[in-house]
């Protein structure tokens, strides 16, 4: 049986040539299989056929050297739990390096970055202090008295209509302080 009359026979030299060239059969068929599909028909003649095998072969060897290339990049063995641990460790160690230059350097630290970022939170704390204060003074003044000044005036104006026997008076003749009788 010749190679150019039948196409199978063409993918089945195809896939032993991949297949001795790769370590990975399920990928050496599935290349072979597109290689095959590009082989010439049954009505080629040999010297077609003939450069197809050598195309073929050609694309077999650079598939097999790709696919040897990407399997030695394959991920490393997994790590020991002493190596899964360094990066802890590591954290923890300038964690206490830290701790220990703030306790050797606390009055310094005290001194120079404590002490004034509470004196600027109690600046920023007496400011609100006083703007909410003049805000809470201005409604008072200006919203709250005037309607309550008005409330008691309507109040008392109502309750001495109704009890005329309770009007208030002004008393006369009532001995008062002043500065010109202390003289």
């Amino acid at each position: 049986m010749d190679l150019a009359e039948n196409p199978d026979a063409q993918l089945d030299q195809a896939e032993r040539l991949l297949l001795g060239l790769s370590r990975h059969g399920h990928r050496a068929k599935h290349v072979a299989k597109h290689l095959a599909t590009d082989a010439p028909s049954a009505s080629a003649s040999a010297t077609t056929t003939k450069a197809a095998e050598t195309t073929a072969a050609a694309a077999a060897t650079t598939v097999a050297e790709v696919v040897t290339t990407t399997t030695e990049a394959a991920p490393a063995a997994p790590q020991t739990l002493v190596e899964q641990l360094i990066p802890v460790f590591v954290v923890l160690g300038v964690a206490v390096a830290v701790i220990g230059l703030i306790y050797v350097n606390r009055t310094w630290i005290y001194e120079n970055i404590v002490v004034p970022v509470l004196d600027f939170a109690a600046t920023v704390f007496r400011l609100l202090a006083t703007c909410c204060g003049a805000i809470f003074r201005a409604f008072l003044q200006c919203c709250v008295y005037p309607i309550k000044t008005r409330f008691f005036k309507a109040r008392d104006r109502w309750y001495y209509s109704m009890n005329k026997h309770e009007q208030r008076i002004p008393y006369t003749h009532v001995p008062t302080f002043t500065a010109a009788a202390a003289l």
